[in-house]
């Protein structure tokens, strides 16, 4: 029973019209440093969340370890987020800033004047940052040693966030998120392994551990009131490396218990396993069983919960009264009415990785919604397509262009006979030697135009966002057609399969380009 995902819920007078949070998540998009059009369109697309956290923004420029993520600190970046929020408002959205200082998860390169990245201590974490790389491609790069906060500096970072929060609060934000989690400065405080301070920011007690995060929600609650905060925790985890640390839980229950007098707008736990491909499940039960203790110490505090749910799980955790609001990460990238598809029982389009992070319009504004009635059918037919194509990858196959979520690669040629757009999809395949067109209902005998229109290199293009770009389209000639359909049917048990579906399905997508019909290097 999934029915209370899609109940209204009262957020210290915010009314959610249901329970399904949209989870904040970098997708270093705003190549400016402000939000853009993109983010506008983005966001925008996902209004029907019960409410929206956005990814991270940096407080400061002293926060950022990010290239290309949009922060809260100048006047072009509150009138960017103005756009994003008149947006979401406009479609009867909830919108919070996740508020965001990564402390030593940084690089000189980010940082103002190449100065050293501050932190809770001196010690380098050992992970990465995502700057410009030696070559000046945006990547992965180490991260630069930290230098450790002065005591009487750490009052001027709380400031950062307060301003910050004010600034979010003139973009038209309904609220703001501390992010406490995921290896970033409140955790580099919180973490007794890492805090080797010996002030009263220092690991010795857990009065002195909890300090600093205190100090910030109290700065940005005075600016904004308690009922427009929330934060982000993420106990026991170990991601950036992030050592594990025996006082987690005397540290977040006494936290809890803090954050309960203050009656925050809720706290948010992220179950970090998500970022752990290996994890057992161990992790998830843990943080599950502790979750409810923490419920205790938080007394009437809404309470949410990110990380490998489902809809089922979720549903769950709400009925048991374990948490009151979830939130789901990937499955907003490639879903942007989510709600409606946990609604209406449509299939997830499922996200492609190699868009998460960079980029322009693919994989972020490109995924269409299952209200287009052709969805489920079309959502179908990519996912078979996605599974032969891997298939061909293991052996030894190669994808001509790029495969983002539910989008494949769609050949569009147009008949002479009737005008018709026929659409067949188009693959590499390596012992061929190049694109490989599967044919469409029936076969040369039923469309003898679409067959001489390829034959001819006429009329054939590519569809992108609604414009067409021609392509040059080859067939295969006999008998090299017939005996690479052969071979494939032998070293691919679903090619004939494949072969039968799609000719009963033809799906309807905006794609890419397929490279100008280069064999792929």
């Amino acid at each position: 029973m999934t029915d209370n995902l899609f109940g209204s819920f009262n957020l210290r007078g915010l009314t959610l019209p249901n329970r399904v949070v949209m989870a904040p998540m970098t997708r270093a998009r705003a190549v400016t440093g402000n939000p853009d059009e993109l983010t506008v369109r983005y966001y925008g697309q996902r209004a029907g969340a019960g409410l929206i956290v956005t990814e991270g923004s940096p407080v400061s420029h002293e926060g950022t370890g990010y290239l290309f993520t949009p922060g809260l600190y100048t006047d072009a970046q509150i009138t960017g987020w103005q756009r994003v929020t008149t947006g979401v408002r406009k479609r009867g959205g909830r919108i919070f800033a996740q508020l965001w200082h990564v402390g030593r998860a940084s690089h000189v390169s980010l940082q103002p004047g190449g100065a050293a990245p501050v932190s809770a201590t001196s010690t380098s974490s050992g992970y990465t940052a995502f700057a410009y790389q030696p070559d000046g491609v945006p990547g992965r790069v180490p991260a630069s040693a930290p230098r450790a906060l002065h005591t009487h500096e750490v009052v001027r970072v709380a400031a950062d966030f307060a301003t910050a929060a004010a600034n979010a609060d003139t973009a038209g934000f309904h609220g703001v998120e501390l992010h406490a989690a995921t290896q970033y400065l409140f955790e580099q405080f919180l973490n007794s392994e890492v805090n080797d301070r010996t002030d009263r920011y220092g690991s010795r007690t857990v009065a002195d551990r909890i300090r600093f995060t205190l100090e910030v929600v109290d700065a940005v609650t005075a600016r904004l009131g308690a009922h427009r905060v929330g934060i982000r925790l993420s106990p026991f985890s170990t991601v950036g490396n992030m050592p594990a640390d025996d006082r987690t839980e005397e540290t977040y229950l006494a936290l809890s218990g803090e954050l309960a007098d203050r009656g925050l707008a809720y706290v948010h736990l992220i179950d970090t396993s998500v970022f752990l491909p290996a994890d057992d499940g161990s992790l998830t039960r843990r943080i599950q069983a502790f979750l409810q203790r923490l419920r205790v110490e938080l007394g009437d505090t809404p309470v949410i919960l990110a990380g490998n749910l489902t809809q089922q799980s979720a549903s769950e955790l709400i009925g048991r009264g374990v948490i009151d609001l979830a939130a789901f990460g990937r499955p907003y990238l490639s879903n942007p009415d989510l709600v409606e598809r946990f609604r209406n029982g449509s299939p997830l389009a499922t996200a492609d990785p190699e868009t998460f992070f960079g980029g322009g319009e693919a994989g972020y504004v490109d995924y269409p919604p299952a209200t287009d009635p052709d969805t489920a059918r079309r959502t179908a037919a990519s996912e078979l397509n996605a599974r032969v194509i891997a298939e061909f990858r293991a052996n030894g196959g190669e994808v001509g262009g790029r495969f983002t979520g539910a989008t494949m690669l769609l050949l569009h040629t147009t008949g002479a006979h009737s005008g018709r757009t026929h659409v067949s999809p188009v693959v590499y395949l390596a012992d061929a030697g190049r694109y490989l067109i599967f044919g469409t209902n029936g076969g040369a005998d039923r469309h003898p135009a679409w067959y001489r229109n390829l034959r001819a290199n006429a009329a054939a293009t590519i569809e992108i966002d609604g414009t067409t770009v021609p392509v040059h389209a080859v067939e295969l000639p006999e008998p090299e057609r017939t005996r690479l359909f052969a071979r494939q049917a032998e070293r691919h048990p679903g090619f004939a399969d494949y072969q039968e579906r799609t000719s009963r399905v033809i799906p309807v997508f905006a794609l890419e380009p397929l490279r100008h019909h280069t064999h792929p290097r």
